[in-house]
């Protein structure tokens, strides 16, 4: 049975870190993909209400309806300027997240590597004494048989 590993908390701690940070990127690219829907919705609703525009500014001209309209189009392109906004600064907290995850990850790798080498040494440690376990255990058997080989004769 190999030994615990005397710094399994702090690999552990390493490990859970690793996770909580990949869950938070998780978080921050679902949250992107929601604005990116909403940014297409508005774009779409401002396509329309331009097509809408174009339609009303030929023939008979309704200027309240094309001054609603404009409005509404201000409005909807104000709309598409906060979540581009939005979408450019969770694209840099998505970055950072990243780069996070990588540091944090390199951390627990460390701290992997250490548990392997501490394992391999476990484990040559322990080929040694059974070798030594082995030796005496030949030792014994060819002294044993030395001795009943001695008593024979006599």
């Amino acid at each position: 049975m190999p030994p615990r590993f005397s710094l399994q908390s702090i690999l552990d701690y390493h490990h859970n870190r690793v996770e909580l940070l990949e869950v938070e990127l998780g978080t921050l690219v679902h949250t992107r993909q929601e604005i990116m829907d909403m940014l297409l919705s508005l774009m779409k609703d401002q396509e329309r209400m331009l097509e809408e525009l174009r339609d009303l500014q030929n023939g008979e001209l309704d200027l309240q309806t094309i001054s609603l309209i404009r409005y509404n189009i201000h409005r909807l392109q104000e709309n598409i300027e906060k979540q581009q906004q939005a979408l450019k600064m969770l694209e840099q907290a998505i970055e950072v997240k990243q780069m996070e995850i990588i540091q944090a990850r390199q951390d627990e790798a460390v701290f992997d590597k250490l548990k392997e080498k501490e394992l391999v040494r476990f484990q040559v440690r322990m080929d040694q004494q059974e070798k030594i376990l082995m030796d005496d255990i030949y030792i014994s058997k060819a002294r044993r048989q030395s001795l009943e080989a001695g008593e024979e004769i006599n």
